[in-house]
């Protein structure tokens, strides 16, 4: 897998610094009283509009919410299909790209879509393409249409 790594905000583009802002700034919003791993992701959609998204929880962990879900629901209502870039921002001990739900999520709507994981407090990065995270992706195109 192709991985690009770097450490600090100011070693990322314009771009990236502005969606990593933003899901910084969701990821305070995080309703996550029952594992306290607060998420934000920031989507730049192809129509120039960023979505952002924070993980909810529920005490039946399978009804919650991940934050890459909230974000891309919010693109998907605004209008826009297809994602461009994906911030996702943890304290995880380390970066950490979204989980592989998802990434099936995600890739439903662009394998190519690039994709920063961040690890806040160290600022530590890394940066891929949907389709480095997820090879041999279950696509539409096996469902037989």
């Amino acid at each position: 897998m192709q991985v690009k790594q770097g450490q600090g905000f100011e070693t990322l583009d314009a771009t990236w610094k502005s969606l990593v802002e933003k899901a910084i700034a969701i990821r305070q919003r995080a309703y996550a009283p029952y594992s306290n791993f607060n998420v934000g992701v920031s989507i730049l959609g192809a129509d120039g509009k960023t979505y952002e998204g924070c993980n909810i929880e529920t005490v039946g962990y399978n009804n919650s919410l991940h934050a890459e879900m909230v974000a891309i629901g919010k693109m998907v209502s605004g209008g826009c299909q297809k994602p461009e870039r994906v911030a996702v921002v943890t304290e995880a001990p380390e970066a950490i790209f979204p989980c592989g739900f998802c990434r099936q999520y995600l890739y439903e709507f662009g394998g190519t879509t690039k994709v920063l994981a961040v690890q806040l407090s160290t600022q530590k990065w890394l940066e891929t393409r949907l389709s480095e995270l997820l090879p041999g992706s279950f696509m539409r195109e096996h469902v037989g249409k």
